[in-house]
């Protein structure tokens, strides 16, 4: 069976999107530390750092949805496995990114393609993994579009042009066969990733790489599969892996382990924190830990 992966956008008039001529302010450290605040723009993987995936928007209730109506779709090339990213929306413009580490950005009101990315990649080492060629997610920050590739690379992109500005190769690929597919997470001036392959010898590795220049500053080595993305408290990067091992690194430009422990099975899922306590769930139980 052929199955057709698109992006779509349901309209109520108040909520779409202002459109790409919107006024676009730079999303640096600041505002995204500020992001729950801005209920039209959704401009991390979490929505904002507290990671509630928790919209403010109010004007569709269950009054008015079924109301609701397609207003535009866009159809992904190449969606081999289909869609698996969250989209991003700032000022206007939507982005996304697909399978083969593709980057779209689209206009948010109309679903016209402003620009589309395609990442060069090695074909031949894609077709021998295990986790490819989906992508899940993408980072937005400093006027680029930060994604972790296939072939073990972190690719800056120009927000406006689709252009590449950077790409910083962090994983020997073609020898350990693992990459990127999960969502990059910016912190401060720096972009934190992590590489996955739990069925391989070589896993687990987190980046902490500088958003502006693609330097990398220090890695970790989790030794397990990372599926899920960053979560970060009051600087502080909380990450989870296959293994059930969760590590709390300090977001700096020298690696500092604050505290590491296991949970006895698999960590997916990416840390929840609200009103004081922190929330994470192995593979069969959900725990909550406060500090009271």
């Amino acid at each position: 069976m052929t199955r057709s992966w698109h992006v779509a956008a349901l309209s109520l008039a108040s909520l779409l999107l202002t459109g790409a001529a919107a006024t676009a302010a730079e999303i640096d450290a600041k505002r995204l530390i500020s992001a729950d605040k801005e209920a039209d723009n959704w401009l991390t993987y979490h929505g904002s750092y507290k990671s509630w995936h928790y919209s403010a928007l109010a004007e569709i209730n269950s009054k008015n949805v079924r109301n609701l109506r397609e207003a535009w779709s866009h159809v992904a090339s190449r969606s081999v496995r289909g869609l698996q990213s969250y989209p991003l929306a700032a000022d206007g413009v939507l982005y996304y990114s697909g399978s083969y580490n593709q980057v779209w950005a689209l206009d948010g009101a109309t679903g016209e393609v402003l620009w589309q990315y395609k990442q060069k990649l090695n074909e031949d080492l894609v077709a021998k993994q295990t986790h490819s060629p989906y992508n899940r997610g993408i980072a937005l920050g400093y006027g680029n579009v930060y994604m972790g590739t296939l072939d073990g690379k972190l690719a800056a992109i120009d927000m406006k042009t689709g252009n590449l500005k950077w790409e910083t190769k962090l994983v020997n690929s073609e020898k350990v066969t693992v990459g990127f597919t999960g969502a990059p997470l910016l912190v401060k001036d720096k972009v934190i990733v992590g590489a996955q392959g739990g069925e391989w010898p070589d896993r687990g590795p987190i980046f902490g790489v500088d958003a502006n220049t693609g330097k990398p500053y220090w890695t970790h080595d989790m030794l397990a599969a990372v599926w899920g993305s960053p979560m970060v408290i009051n600087g502080k990067v909380y990450l989870g892996d296959e293994d059930g091992d969760v590590v709390v690194l300090e977001a700096a430009k020298e690696k500092k382990l604050i505290a590491e422990m296991n949970m006895g099975s698999s960590v997916y899922a990416t840390a929840v924190p609200a009103h004081g306590v922190l929330f994470l769930m192995n593979r069969n139980q959900l725990w909550a830990f406060s500090a009271k």
